[in-house]
């Protein structure tokens, strides 16, 4: 029985193979396709209905203005010969442009608008087509522009940039920018909102010596409104630390019941470091040390503490960091 199976399969196929391949066949494709051809031309020769998208773009009404919806697309019934309009619709979306200047603004300085009527639309989208071709219908039959009033403004420049100098090594002074702000010029609606802009971000390790840096801005979002430079210079002040040290007397602070403190050792020896150029105004004035009597048990000894120590210093150890002490009532 399978046999009898593929005998048959190879004889139908056999067939099937002589029948394509015959000059008769050849005959009755040409035929079809005369037939199609004929067909073609009775169903297009007439008149044709159809919908097809036309995309507006829009020119800016003038320099005080910018365009929130920079084009629109809308959807046209249009009617004419056959041929014509199917290759409208292979060709793809149609496009106008159109000039706002030549319409009246209307809303408030946060909502202005323009409005585009419909016979304006007819008449522009029909000079896309023949007069031959009619435009029956457009969907929406207006058109509203949203407008945003242009703006110009200066905003600071944040620094992302993080340093770190090299050891024995201090930035004597905070990083700092110039600019320190970049000018944005562009529609309201999205400016507005743009309180600053900030650099790449970058770290810088090592550094010995002060440079000026050319710095990026991250502004890509924002590149078509930058007026001025995307760059910025980064000032970086380093010092070589140098160390010192220096005595300073200690205060101490006590409450009742007790009237009389006295220090022992009266002075300490503070070890700091600061950069070079700091280095002359280092004295003991600048440093106030104390200890503070703590209420409850009485301790052996009283911590060292250093206050309104000034920025540019840096304490690295106190000796000694412990006193002794003694009390004494008031007579």
């Amino acid at each position: 029985m399978g046999d009898f199976n593929e005998e048959y399969i190879k004889k139908y196929f056999a067939k099937a193979r002589k029948w394509v391949t015959s000059k008769r066949f050849t005959i009755y494709i040409y035929c079809v396709a005369i037939a199609t051809f004929i067909w073609f031309l009775m169903k297009f020769s007439g008149s044709y209905s159809t919908q097809l998208p036309i995309k507006a773009t829009f020119e800016y009404p003038s320099t005080q203005w910018y365009v929130v919806n920079k084009e629109e697309n809308f959807t046209i019934d249009v009617k004419g010969f056959g041929f014509s309009i199917i290759w409208h619709s292979i060709s793809g979306l149609s496009e106008i442009n159109i000039d706002l200047s030549d319409f009246e603004i209307r809303g408030g300085d946060d909502d202005s608008f323009i409005v585009v009527p419909t016979d304006f639309l007819l008449n522009k989208v029909q000079k896309l087509f023949s007069d031959d071709e009619s435009i029956d219908g457009i969907y929406p039959n207006v058109l509203k522009v949203d407008l945003s009033q242009a703006l110009t403004k200066k905003v600071p420049i944040r620094s992302r940039v993080v340093v770190y100098p090299e050891k024995g090594y201090k930035i004597s002074d905070s990083p700092s920018l110039y600019p320190e702000k970049i000018e944005l010029s562009g529609p309201a609606y999205i400016l507005s909102d743009i309180k600053s802009v900030n650099t790449v971000i970058d770290t810088l390790v090592g550094l010995k010596d002060s440079q000026v840096l050319t710095i990026a801005l991250d502004v890509d979002s924002l590149s078509q409104w930058v007026k001025s430079s995307s760059e910025t210079s980064l000032k970086i002040a380093i010092d070589e630390f140098t160390s010192g040290n220096i005595e300073v007397k200690v205060n101490g602070n006590i409450d009742e019941p007790y009237s009389k403190l006295k220090i022992l050792p009266t002075k300490v020896t503070v070890y700091y470091q600061v950069g070079l150029k700091d280095y002359q105004l280092v004295n003991e004035d600048l440093f106030k040390a104390y200890v503070t009597f703590p209420k409850g048990d009485l301790p052996d000894k009283l911590k060292v503490q250093i206050s309104d120590v000034p920025d540019f210093v840096e304490i690295t150890r106190i000796d000694p960091p412990y006193v002794e002490y003694l009390l004494s009532k008031d007579n």
